[in-house]
């Protein structure tokens, strides 16, 4: 068993929290790192968010390599773009995907189609713009090229 399942059972077990268990559950039903998918599960379990973002941390600190999984936990545009992001972005991208605001932003981001609604959600979670702007600005910065 790798270290991240040792910690997810120790992180689920001392807290017997049902309400992580369950996202969890809907987190693993979705097909890919899907940012619309895991705003779903988050919304239908909330209370269960700050225990899974401790799982997520872990596992993005130990076993993302091993398991293929890209810094910051999602699916970047391209190959090359998360090739890139890995390498440079890897701890502003992490950060992001472990923080709940930032988490926050970024899931309702990944639903938005235009400048307006980014414009809303930056207003809805503003503890998570510094994280998320972190990250879109070492991605801008550093794989601009790769990450249209």
């Amino acid at each position: 068993m790798h270290g991240c399942s040792v910690h997810q059972s120790s992180v689920r077990r001392d807290a017997n929290d049902p309400q992580s268990t369950r996202l969890g559950g809907c987190e693993y039903g979705c097909i890919v790192i899907d940012d619309r998918c895991f705003a779903t599960c988050e919304t239908r379990h909330p209370s269960g968010v700050t225990l899974q973002l401790a799982y997520r941390g872990c596992f993005l600190s130990n076993c993302r390599q091993a398991c293929g999984v890209h810094c910051g936990n999602r699916v970047w545009p391209s190959d090359a773009c998360a090739a890139c992001v890995d390498n440079s972005c890897c701890a502003p991208a992490n950060a992001c995907a472990t923080d709940v605001n930032c988490n926050d932003l970024v899931r309702c981001e990944a639903n938005c189609q235009d400048m307006t609604c980014d414009a809303s959600c930056r207003t809805r979670y503003p503890a998570g713009v510094t994280g998320y702007d972190a990250v879109k600005s070492c991605v801008t910065m550093s794989c601009a090229a790769m990450c249209p």
